[in-house]
């Protein structure tokens, strides 16, 4: 699972609630840039992102 949220306590619960679940958690950083996000999203076969509405909107 990617998270793709700027360093906040939200994005720490979404790290803890992915690791109780027993999956992965990939963290992103917006700082990337779209085409880089899009490469590393690809890369690492994620199939659920967990963004809040902030990194929504600055990929757009």
């Amino acid at each position: 699972m990617a998270i793709v949220m700027p360093q906040c306590f939200e994005t720490a619960v979404a790290c803890m609630a992915v690791l109780q679940m027993g999956a992965v958690a990939r963290p992103l950083s917006l700082l990337f840039g779209p085409d880089a996000l899009e490469y590393r999203l690809q890369d690492s076969e994620a199939v659920v992102a967990i963004a809040d509405g902030q990194a929504q909107h600055d990929l757009h």
